[in-house]
């Protein structure tokens, strides 16, 4: 008699289980150091910082074909964003469409802010097939004064590539989740 309802029992938490994590969640500490924000990613800065490998087709749905590197981290003043990304093989040339951008929306905000590396002038550099860069943004840009810990923020990561036009996002999703 128990075991008919212990396996119905695990069959609803199986079906119920892509309600429960429909979004992508994040615990994070605050970075112990902030990294230099150079253009170039040097690993032993960004130990404190999440870093995903990985962006998500919005024309395919699958993971893109073309590598691409986020690194998301905090402190008490900044958020810290930066990408290391495929570049296009040679003869083809970096386009005008490349971007890479942070979607990011704190607890309480109306609407999300985009930070596009390519409008803010972020330091940039290039390892040996890769375009990397780097930004510090303040959280006053965000019309905050401090990260309230608990609280759920919307993010997205995401590269656009030209020749061929591709963009792709950490989480799969368009806007900030």
């Amino acid at each position: 008699m128990r075991t008919p309802f212990i396996t119905l029992l695990l069959l609803l938490s199986l079906l119920a289980a892509p309600c429960a994590f429909a979004e992508t969640l994040l615990k994070l500490p605050p970075m112990p150091k902030p990294p230099v924000i150079d253009g170039r990613i040097h690993e032993e800065e960004w130990l404190g910082a999440t870093m995903q490998f990985g962006a998500v087709s919005r024309r395919s749905g699958i993971l893109a074909r073309r590598v691409v590197y986020f690194y998301f981290g905090y402190d008490e003043n900044n958020l810290y964003f930066a990408h290391r990304s495929e570049l296009p093989p040679d003869p083809i040339k970096v386009g005008a469409k490349e971007d890479c951008f942070l979607t990011v929306q704190p607890p309480g905000a109306d609407k999300p802010a985009v930070f596009r590396m390519r409008e803010r002038k972020a330091p940039e550099g290039q390892a040996p097939g890769h375009w990397e860069s780097e930004i510090a943004i303040p959280l006053k840009e965000l019309g905050i004064t401090a990260i309230e810990y608990g609280k759920p923020w919307k993010l997205q990561m995401t590269r656009q590539w030209s020749d061929p036009d591709e963009i792709a996002d950490w989480s799969g999703k368009e806007a900030a989740t």
